[in-house]
């Protein structure tokens, strides 16, 4: 996947940089035997912003393509607010810390996640016949999520039978993270398939010596006197990803979701041309 505008590279940037800075110290550290709080609160520092980092690529790309606005929004506040607890966590000492500061921060790492996956779900392009799997999967990871919340903050313990509903909810939940970009992919392949619209032969008649025959796209030559043809066919399509636009009567490209431009009313097939100013019918 290309990573295509400046906040998404930005973001995979400090990703790459927190990772490798991480790992680098911690190898540091194992060779020299380094020891400290100021060398641990970095590493762990590092290690919250490069996932910090990977989580917001994963929140931009569908708020940039403004899928199930406005989530990806919601989800790059919840990250940014859970950094800062995260950072406070690890730099202010434990007794000073804020009541609930734990609670806080794992509530806010668990929507950050959740919200992300659930931003990069709205990307996959279903069939119809799909679109409940990944519904279902929103709806299981969301009713998870809360359980999660709600034993967080309201210390509730209802036996084995409230994580055992906790843990098949995710596990259904994460069946269908995983199964949703495969379902895509297929729903993809098929859309591939039926983007040929028109034939790659024509039936011309040569203009030199008046044969009619059947003649491929591309460069070919008349079989009775040898006059060269270069045909070229060339059918509407998404500026974006190459779609065919043929027949399609959504103002979205239903590939990608970009706007597609229609063109004037009035230069439409059957529809008379605007008169200038000053001209009579």
């Amino acid at each position: 996947m290309a990573f295509q505008s400046r906040t998404q590279r930005t973001f995979l940037t400090m990703f790459i940089v927190c990772i490798c800075s991480c790992a680098l110290g911690g190898v540091v550290i194992l060779l020299t035997d380094l020891r400290g709080m100021f060398i641990e609160r970095t590493l762990v520092t590092l290690a919250a912003i490069g996932g910090s980092s990977l989580l917001a690529l994963g929140a931009a790309i569908p708020t940039e393509l403004r899928r199930w606005h406005p989530l990806g929004p919601g989800a790059l506040g919840v990250i940014c607010v859970t950094l800062a607890v995260s950072l406070v966590s690890i730099w202010v000492s434990y007794q000073y810390w804020p009541d609930d500061l734990e609670k806080f921060m794992g509530t806010g790492w668990l929507w950050s996640v959740e919200l992300t996956v659930t931003g990069l779900l709205s990307l996959a392009r279903l069939h119809a016949r799909w679109n409940w799997v990944r519904t279902t999967t929103v709806v299981l990871l969301a009713i998870a999520g809360l359980q999660i919340t709600a034993t967080l903050w309201m210390d509730i313990h209802q036996g084995d039978d409230w994580f055992r509903l906790m843990s098949i909810l995710l596990i259904l939940g994460l069946c269908g993270v995983l199964v949703t970009p495969v379902l895509h992919h297929l729903s993809r392949t098929r859309l591939r398939e039926d983007v040929r619209t028109t034939n790659l032969t024509l039936s011309l008649t040569c203009p030199r010596c008046q044969k009619t025959q059947e003649m491929a796209v591309g460069r070919s030559k008349c079989a009775g006197c040898g006059l060269k043809f270069d045909i070229d066919i060339e059918e509407e399509t998404c500026r974006k990803c190459g779609y065919s636009l043929f027949q399609i009567q959504s103002s979205l490209c239903p590939e990608c979701g970009t706007p597609i431009f229609s063109p004037p009313r009035s230069a439409e097939a059957g529809s008379p041309a605007p008169l200038p100013p000053g001209a009579s019918g």
